[in-house]
């Protein structure tokens, strides 16, 4: 889903502009997402979501199009990135909390499952981190290292508003699993 022009051979790829490779043309801000129901076993949102009027409406449709056991990927700007307020047609940042009001597993699913019917489970995430914004990069990597996650899970709250101001987390991929 908005591809760009990063076209994925073997995929559908779909984007609001025609550009080359695009095989459909399709703003996701108007719905239902021109896909039959249970459709895909992959979906992939590299930096789309965060461009959209409406991310719950679009969880929805994207729950809608994939089949039971499905994947899907995401990655958005992080809330304090410098990528997240760098271009104006963002429409907002994200952070790692709000996945879990889509995963049934989850606290805040629990506690408000009026929200919206989408239900995921959280796979894996993961964080992009730029010290330094755009400036000096040379330090960004994937964090793979699990004691390195399990404290950031830990003590995510904290970190936002100590660490914020001198490491931007740039993009947070999320695999999320399709279920009914």
């Amino acid at each position: 889903l908005g591809c760009g022009d990063l076209i994925q051979e073997g995929w559908i790829n779909l984007d609001c502009v025609e550009l080359p490779g695009v095989d459909v043309v399709h703003d996701l801000n108007k719905y239902p997402y021109p896909f039959k129901d249970n459709q895909f076993d992959e979906v992939m949102a590299k930096d789309v979501l965060e461009h959209l009027n409406d991310v719950v409406q679009a969880m929805e449709e994207i729950y809608r199009i994939m089949r039971p056991g499905s994947s899907l990927f995401i990655e958005v700007p992080f809330w304090n990135s410098w990528r997240t307020v760098s271009d104006p047609t963002h429409k907002r940042g994200f952070n790692e909390i709000i996945w879990e009001f889509f995963d049934p597993d989850k606290e805040r699913c629990k506690l408000r499952p009026y929200y919206t019917k989408a239900r995921f489970h959280i796979i894996r995430i993961d964080y992009y981190i730029e010290p330094f914004g755009p400036h000096f990069s040379i330090f960004g990597k994937w964090i793979r290292n699990r004691w390195i996650k399990n404290i950031l899970n830990k003590f995510r709250t904290l970190l936002n508003f100590i660490v914020s101001p001198f490491i931007f987390k740039s993009h947070m991929l999320q695999m999320i699993n399709n279920i009914l």
